[in-house]
């Protein structure tokens, strides 16, 4: 076209309508191709985001992982060595915890009940002072805590058949707990005492009417420092520790194993109020030529770690393997954490084919003082990571970790890792826990079977591998809500970082159960009305605990 020529027919409007190929009249204006193919193309980029969409909420659901699961996974592809793939991952990995996970907060609001505390030393057995009361007792089995107003005795007096024997040095110890007989009394002075060398034999064989005690008069009066494997290796049956401050001290935590180690025929111990630090497994049970350290109680301690564990040892404060009978009540367990590469860490688990063992009114805090993860953390377990079969009860007959197990009324926050794991575990019973900021309740295998009810779970409950679990009322989010940020159970607390677990909008209750009975976290019995969960009401944690209790 010369320069300067206008085409007319450019300026004209197109028209608002046109004719189709077969005759019809259709208003608008036509699409040019390019239009077509970009609207085609536009539509069909939407119908694949929803399948794919669609697929990853499929993939989500059948891989069955919480978003802190899933982010391990992540984190321990090698991506075929591609640093892209890598760094993209990891920045998946991050926005999963932070959807997840919650972290505690600088101050925590324990259970005052719960936990070693000098005001619960208690008196002498068998002897009282005049203004305080004669202490109870605890029957290996049952949870009445035997505590009462603090006394004094005079050293070699007798108490009910046997006699006081005040040690001051460690070597002195050492002769008391070998002179020692039935009913006798090993007092510890005030004071520091290192063990050195080897650590002390408990094998006197005590009785029922006649328990051996070794014990220090207040809580922390005495502090035992271990540099050795293991500090008492108890191996007779019948004995009580009681009231003491055992810390781990090793440069090599490897070589600090164990504060107590029951074993063989060592039944019917008792440990009570006391504190262990720093140990790879302040309690450790097991068996030995065939006997078994049945119908022991751990009650009212406080077991924790001031650092990292530098080992690949395991690390479990109370690792118990193939004995029956054991009751954990009201100890407070934190900060099991791993310095280095390696297995999972547990607050406690029973393991090894034994039979009937109970954690209750616990609190168990994965994560408190020591907060950066280093693999993963797992709450309470019945079975834990498993046993070699002949180191098992029964030798490996029945492929199970652990039967008719229960864990009840406990508090479980802030684990890396499921709160509660039951690996092979027949006959289960899980009730009344209260789960914060874990992957929740994780059963698994064919082994595996049970009862779930009445729990509260800041993560899911499920069942893999063949595992069979019964549940019902229990309270726990939808999974994908999960990987949405949605946390609803965090909701019911004032501040649930702060373990402030008041309630601001509690859970219904549940339909009357007679037989759902019992003491909860927090010291109250529970009535034919009850709420999910650990406690009914948190307050009644957060008062001064009465005299013995």
């Amino acid at each position: 076209m010369p320069q300067g020529s206008t085409d007319r027919s450019a300026q004209r409007s197109k028209p608002s309508y046109y004719l189709t190929s077969d005759g019809r009249v259709v208003f608008g204006r036509r699409r040019s191709r390019a239009m077509s193919v970009l609207l085609a193309l536009l539509a069909a980029l939407i119908v694949i985001m929803m399948i794919g969409l669609a697929g990853v909420v499929v993939g989500l659901w059948q891989l069955d992982r919480t978003p802190r699961e899933v982010a391990v996974l992540l984190r321990h592809q090698s991506f075929a060595g591609s640093a892209t793939a890598a760094r993209l991952a990891e920045g998946v990995a991050d926005h999963l915890d932070a959807a997840d996970t919650l972290g505690p907060a600088v101050k925590l609001t324990i259970p005052r009940r719960l936990g070693a505390s000098a005001d619960r030393s208690g008196t002498m057995p068998g002897t009282t002072t005049p203004g305080t009361t004669t202490p109870g007792t605890t029957t290996p089995g049952t949870t009445t805590p035997g505590a009462t107003t603090p006394g004094t005795t005079t050293p070699g007096a007798t108490t009910s058949g046997g006699i006081v024997r005040m040690v001051s040095t460690v070597e002195e110890l050492r002769n008391a707990v070998a002179a020692s007989l039935p009913r006798d009394i090993i007092l510890l002075a005030p004071g520091h005492y290192r063990i050195e060398g080897k650590g002390l034999q408990f094998a006197t064989i005590g009785n029922p009417d006649g328990p051996i005690t070794l014990r220090a008069a207040r809580l922390g009066d005495a502090v035992i420092e271990s540099n050795v494997v293991e500090a008492f290796n108890v191996t007779g049956p019948f004995w009580r520790f009681e009231n003491l401050v055992m810390r781990g001290v090793c440069a090599d935590h490897s070589q600090c194993e164990h504060a107590i180690h029951v074993v063989g025929g060592a039944t019917d111990v008792v440990i009570r109020n006391d504190r262990f630090e720093d140990f790879n497994a302040q309690i450790k049970i097991n068996g030995d030529g065939g006997d078994w350290p049945d119908r022991g109680v751990i009650e009212g301690n406080t077991l924790i770690d001031t650092a990292p564990r530098q080992t690949r040892a395991s690390i479990a404060p109370i690792d118990l393997v193939g004995a029956s009978d054991w009751h954990v009540s009201d100890n407070v367990i934190a900060d099991f954490a791993r310095g280095v590469a390696g297995g999972p860490t547990y607050g406690g688990y029973f393991k090894g084919a034994g039979q009937r063992n109970v954690f209750q009114r616990n609190v168990v805090l994965c994560a408190w003082k020591l907060r950066e993860p280093q693999g993963a953390r797992v709450g309470f377990s019945l079975g834990g990571g498993g046993t070699d079969p002949e180191l098992r009860r029964d030798r490996g007959t029945t492929g199970m970790e652990q039967v008719g197990g229960v864990i009840r009324d406990n508090l479980i926050a802030f684990c890396s890792d499921a709160g509660i794991y039951l690996n092979r575990a027949a006959r289960s019973r899980v009730s009344h826990n209260t789960l914060i900021d874990t992957a929740g309740i994780d059963g698994r295998f064919v082994e595996t079977s049970g009862d779930v009810f009445a729990n509260i779970v800041d993560g899911v409950v499920r069942g893999r591998d063949g595992a069979t679990l019964a549940g019902w009322g229990n309270v726990s989010p939808m999974l994908l809500r999960l990987f949405l940020g949605d946390h609803p159970e965090r909701g019911y607390y004032r501040d649930p970082a702060a373990l402030d677990l008041t309630w601001t909008e509690p859970p219904a209750f549940l339909t009357p159960d007679p037989s759902d009975t019992g003491v909860d976290l927090c010291g109250r019995q529970r009535g034919p009305m009850t709420r999910p969960g650990a406690f009914d009401d948190f307050t009644a944690c957060t008062k001064p605990a009465e005299p013995g209790k």
